[in-house]
């Protein structure tokens, strides 16, 4: 039987906030990495389709692995490489 059977309510919420915390904390990290190689870019576009390709197909694999349906994360990180684009394009217009 999984661990988490036997935790309360109360426990499985607290467990929650702790994984929501951790999410927001790489997702500030992932962002930051996105600006970062916003500055590396030599191009004048933000949009790298074939890169944006290999990371979705590697979430895929990651969350075949971890038993989740790739379909219930893939939409996440199709969401996150939105604002990604979004924040290089906001950096982009800023350092013009």
């Amino acid at each position: 039987m999984r661990q988490e059977a036997t935790l309360t309510l109360e426990e499985l919420r607290r467990r929650i906030d702790e994984l929501d915390e951790q999410i927001v904390v790489a997702l500030a990290g992932r962002l930051e990495l996105a600006r970062a190689t916003r500055l590396q870019k030599t191009n004048v576009t933000v949009h790298d389709p074939e890169r944006e390709a290999a990371v979705l197909a590697h979430v895929e694999g990651v969350a075949a692995r971890c038993g989740v349906d790739p379909a219930v994360i893939l939409p996440v990180y199709a969401l996150i490489l939105e604002l990604c684009r979004e924040l290089q394009a906001t950096e982009s217009s800023t350092r013009s």
